[in-house]
């Protein structure tokens, strides 16, 4: 994989809500910074940036996030659409990311992991 490149991520539906929040961001706030921290870590990883596109077909919730979300994330490369990166990323009501667990390649995809 070259150094620089663009990854599409695709996220599945979020999962595991408990109550809104008073300042809550939107599912496509949560996704975006799932994305970033992911395209980050593979950043320093590879010891050079990686640019993030968010697929069109992902799906993120257009309502408020309550206090906790699960999105499944799988990084693709743009050219092969083969998958990277797999990841779970866990964000709190205001879309900071709480925790992005890496998953091994053999983890299933994230539309198989969001059921």
């Amino acid at each position: 994989m070259k150094a620089r490149k663009t990854l599409a991520m695709m996220c599945a539906a979020a999962t595991s809500f408990i109550h809104l929040g008073a300042d809550a961001a939107s599912g496509m706030d949560a996704l975006e910074a799932c994305a970033s921290a992911l395209a980050r870590e593979m950043s320093t990883a590879q010891g050079a940036g990686i640019q993030v596109r968010i697929s069109d077909d992902s799906v993120a919730p257009s309502r408020r996030l309550d206090a906790r979300a699960i999105y499944h994330l799988d990084a693709r490369d743009p050219r092969s659409n083969e998958i990277v990166a797999k990841a779970d990323c866990a964000v709190d009501s205001r879309a900071r990311v709480k925790s992005l667990v890496r998953l091994p390649d053999d983890a299933p995809e994230a539309a198989e992991r969001s059921l």
